[in-house]
This record gives C-alpha cells, sequence and structure tokens, in this order.
C-alpha cells in the first residue's frame, strides 16, 4: 500500500505518470549568465520526505553547466502529452553522484 503524502499534487502527478508512461522528459530552467536557459533532461523519480518533495533527474555533462548558473533555484516543467496536463516545479537543486547520498530535498 502507498503512503498518502502530505502534498496534495503529488498524487495527482502520479496518476499523470501512471496514464502516460511516455512523458518522461522533463523541462529544466536556469539563470546562467543573467540570462534564461532550458533544458531537456531525462525524469528518474520522485523522492518524498514528508512534506518535501523532489524530483530527480538523470545528468552526465548538463550537470557542469547548471552548476555555472546564477543562483541554485531552478524551474522544472513537465509536460503530460496523454492527459494535456502541465506540472511545475521550483526551488533549490541539489546534486548527488549516487542517490543514495540523498542529503536534503
Amino acid at each position: 500500500m502507498a503512503t498518502k503524502s502530505a502534498n496534495p499534487w503529488v498524487a495527482l502527478l502520479k496518476t499523470n505518470m501512471r496514464r502516460d508512461p511516455q512523458a518522461g522528459y522533463v523541462t529544466l530552467a536556469t539563470v546562467e549568465n543573467s540570462r534564461p536557459r532550458a533544458r531537456t533532461v531525462l525524469f528518474s523519480g520522485l523522492v518524498e520526505d514528508g512534506d518535501k518533495v523532489g524530483v530527480a533527474i538523470k545528468t552526465s555533462r548538463l550537470s557542469r553547466k547548471v552548476q555555472n548558473a546564477d543562483n541554485e533555484f531552478v524551474e522544472i516543467v513537465w509536460w503530460f502529452e496523454g492527459t494535456s496536463t502541465q506540472f511545475r516545479f521550483g526551488g533549490p537543486i541539489d546534486y548527488e553522484n549516487h542517490p543514495e547520498q540523498r542529503a536534503r530535498l
């Protein structure tokens, strides 16, 4: 049995993920050198810790570019074509080399 999230939108997001499993890419936006930058990255999972929810993405060379952003805040836009639904998440980004290193969200 799945645990209930403290965030009501998480259930809606998970429903869209089940209905549109092909929607595995998200758009990550940052500000670099005072200019907006957006790139498409691969979604790899949700990280829930109490009332905090993180969106895990897979990167490679992107990490270095994102780490050069003007600040730690990013926005993620996730479009589900199958349900015609869009989600937007904003907040600080954390970098980790391995999933077990999740120190904070």
